[in-house]
């Protein structure tokens, strides 16, 4: 799961989500998510802002790079990572390991 709620301070000069920033012709989210295919993932789950997800596309990205995952909009700020992961609770296989990535692990 993809915790990526967060404050604004996590954007790039042009205004972007840091995420979707390009290293080497790659996006970080891109990267992050490939770095997770070894683990064998049945779903990705993505806990992103209502506001990102509708001015970015988010879903189009991320539908673009991996095709088994759920997008979960986040309408108001949350108290933190624990409360963010607690809005995808119904998407989540409670027999399968989880692992919880912060938008602040993107880098």
């Amino acid at each position: 799961m993809f915790l990526m709620g967060g404050t604004d301070d996590h954007v790039n000069k042009e205004g972007y989500p840091l995420y979707l920033t390009e290293i080497n012709n790659q996006m970080i989210l891109e990267k992050r998510l490939l770095d997770c295919l070894p683990l064998e993932p049945s779903q990705f789950l993505f806990c992103i802002k209502t506001e990102e997800i509708r001015r970015f596309r988010i879903k189009e990205i991320i539908a673009q790079i991996i095709s088994h995952s759920i997008v979960i909009p986040i309408h108001s700020q949350t108290r933190g990572s624990v409360c963010t992961a607690l809005l995808g609770t119904e998407h989540i296989d409670n027999d399968e390991e989880l692992l919880l990535l912060c938008r602040r692990n993107s880098i």
